[in-house]
């Protein structure tokens, strides 16, 4: 019954609108001549004297005529190269003269003029969550599983539901932290400092490069500003390590065995190690203490989950 409050956007709707995003686009027939901020869709081809260039042709392209660029993104094409769309009517075929820049990056095409024959294949608007269809959803991100807007919702409700586990959890660890004292048994912290740093240069120095040199290429710092870094990220889940080992005794939590393997299975594909051996001795100074350490924190897990499941969780607006 810990009391804790979480605050975020917790809006199934605007997870639906998140999971569309902001340039997801929909035919709309009741516009037939593109206008200076138009969005419309077309064909194009690119000749030069007659002949259509490399690259310089596509289909299906949606073009925000405004910023010169595709629709919903920020890199421009040519100057010049969308506006010659204003004022034609949908399912006509427009030339448009557009010159390259003369460092443009392709001798042929450095400072020439070219020609751009662009069919409208129709205008298009920003899609609305409260006017898509079903076949919109389908054709639009059935790639990505969404073929219905019931899909879309289940997806955007997992999300929302994953976002307040996760800060409700977050809220149960900060709580704990609050109320509750610590004090590390003697050399535990050094310890966990140099087991830290192991497993660092495990992971990330090549065969024979030095930690010094890794950090002044990568991290821009010292071995003394790292370690003390490391230091004070060790202390911190130290503390909640501590903290959750010692609610899994109180309520006399044990390991389950075969819930402890699928764990460990876990932390060997996050961590890319093959056996338990491996990882043992990954987490440990050796494989005992490695097994040791992470039974401890199966059980602070477990103890965390315990407490989660049981808080009372008040919910508040996020505020600006």
């Amino acid at each position: 019954n810990l009391e804790v409050e979480i605050s975020g956007n917790y809006s199934v709707d605007e997870a639906m609108a998140s999971l569309i995003g902001s340039n997801a686009y929909i035919r709309d027939d009741s516009q037939t001549t593109v206008q200076e901020d138009s969005i419309v869709n077309v064909d194009y081809v690119g000749s030069q004297d007659g002949v259509p260039f490399d690259g310089g042709s596509a289909q299906d392209v949606t073009l925000d005529v405004k910023n010169n660029c595709n629709a919903g993104q920020t890199t421009g094409y040519i100057d010049g190269f969308t506006s010659g769309l204003v004022g034609a009517t949908v399912g006509s075929t427009v030339d448009c003269n557009v010159t390259f820049p003369e460092n443009y990056g392709v001798e042929s095409l450095n400072g020439q003029t070219v020609v751009f024959t662009f069919t409208v294949n129709y205008i298009a608007k920003q899609m609305n969550l409260d006017e898509m269809t079903d076949e919109d959803i389908a054709a639009n991100y059935g790639a990505q599983g969404y073929n219905s807007k019931a899909d879309l919702k289940a997806a955007a409700e997992k999300q929302v539901n994953d976002t307040k586990d996760s800060d409700k959890r977050q809220a149960v660890i900060s709580k704990m932290e609050e109320i509750c004292e610590v004090t590390f048994p003697k050399g535990l912290l050094d310890q966990r400092v140099d087991d830290y740093i192991k497993r660092f240069k495990k992971s990330y120095l090549t065969d024979g490069q030095k930690l010094s040199d890794y950090l002044s290429q990568y991290g821009n710092s010292t071995e003394e500003s790292f370690k003390d870094d490391v230091k004070t990220m060790v202390k911190h889940t130290l503390t909640d390590e501590m903290i959750f080992r010692a609610v899994a005794q109180k309520e006399n939590l044990t390991v389950d065995e075969t819930d402890f393997k699928s764990y460990l299975e876990q932390m060997k594909t996050s961590n890319n190690l093959k056996s338990d051996k491996e990882l043992y001795e990954f987490f440990g100074k050796d494989e005992k203490a490695g097994e040791e350490y992470l039974r401890n924190m199966y059980l602070a897990n477990k103890a965390c989950d315990q407490i989660v499941k049981n808080a009372k969780v008040t919910e508040t607006a996020e505020t600006e």
